[in-house]
């Protein structure tokens, strides 16, 4: 749970600092990797199975989306797959977290 509190924090500073490169991608990359780490365990052991379940996908397309350019939007897909599993989630905190991380993008 306190993964996903510190990767919102760091993308909300990430994207306050968009007009400073390396400052803000530096934020919206540590959001990454951080939330990268609470899944990759996940991945590893199905991957290990010879499966591919949806914590392989979310990597593989965070990756991506990373390597593309769009730190932001693989950092977002990361914070709500992992958001997604927080044992507090409801519908409304994924609700507040879309807004409040569009509402700051615009």
């Amino acid at each position: 749970h306190l993964i996903v509190e510190i990767s919102a924090l760091l993308m909300f500073l990430g994207v306050l600092c968009s007009n400073v490169p390396i400052t803000g991608d530096s934020f919206l990359l540590l959001a990454l990797l951080l939330g990268l780490c609470s899944i990759l365990p996940q991945s590893l052991i199905s991957l290990q199975k010879s499966e591919i379940d949806i914590s392989t996908l979310v990597i593989l397309a965070a990756l991506v989306a990373a390597f593309e350019g769009e730190r932001a939007d693989a950092a977002l897909v990361v914070f709500l797959f992992n958001l997604s599993k927080a044992p507090s989630f409801t519908r409304n905190t994924l609700s507040r977290s879309y807004t409040l991380f569009f509402l700051v993008l615009r």
